[in-house]
């Protein structure tokens, strides 16, 4: 059980790892979550305090 922005996180997350183990590594991403694109933005791997963004970022 988690919040959706975390739901929402783990979504981009799996979809990222399905799509490269493909072997698609360039990858547009469409969202409607303005919170979860904003954070994704402003981020980078070693700022951010979530550990999910974290790995997206290391996976973009």
């Amino acid at each position: 059980m988690c919040s959706i922005f975390y739901a929402e996180l783990w979504g981009i997350f799996d979809g990222l790892i399905f799509l490269q183990d493909r072997g698609l590594n360039s990858i547009l991403i469409h969202m409607d979550g303005l919170e979860v694109v904003h954070t994704l933005q402003r981020s980078n791997t070693t700022s951010s305090s979530s550990t999910m963004v974290r790995r997206i970022h290391q996976k973009l």
